[in-house]
């Protein structure tokens, strides 16, 4: 995974910032010919907006399905808190895990991601993970902390791969 970013590729894939009077340079570059996913992190930027960077134009479509399942897990306790006796969000976090290690079919993920549907469909698939992510961000300060360590192990994690 790329973890060095040229100014270049930064003005070229840096979507609303490029449009806003020297925001990018400001808040992101600050003169460097190169940065690194580190410096992303470190900005002053939003964090919807490093999250919005990574998934749209550095992450892979399977990254980002396995990076929606950690936000996911990171705010399933909001969920289960309020809804003690829904187990579908967990158990179609725990599906799409085993879908994405080749354990079971799509038909099976499906079946879960239906139920989970019928429970709660906006809490309860990865994919509005990072709807939820975000909710729980603007709710407390300490998803601000966690779902920044969760991105920064990721690309770490990936980064180790390589």
């Amino acid at each position: 995974m790329q973890t060095v970013f040229t100014a270049e590729f930064m003005q070229e894939n840096c979507g609303c910032y490029k449009e806003e009077n020297g925001k990018l340079e400001s808040m992101v570059l600050k003169g460097r010919k190169e940065i690194t996913y580190i410096d992303i992190i470190e900005c002053k930027i939003p964090l919807k907006d490093k999250y919005w960077f990574f998934c749209k134009k550095v992450f892979t479509k399977e990254q980002n399905q396995q990076i929606a399942i950690e936000i996911a897990e990171c705010v399933l306790p909001i969920y289960e808190e309020k809804y003690p006796d829904n187990k579908a969000p967990r158990e179609v976090i725990e599906a799409a895990k085993l879908y994405l290690t080749g354990h079971i079919s799509l038909e099976k993920l499906l079946t879960a991601r239906r139920a989970a549907y019928a429970a709660a469909a906006y809490a309860a698939y990865a994919a509005y993970a990072a709807y939820a992510a975000y909710a729980a961000y603007a709710a407390a300060d300490a998803y601000k902390t966690k779902l920044t360590n969760i991105l920064t192990n990721f690309i770490e994690s990936l980064s180790e791969i390589i």
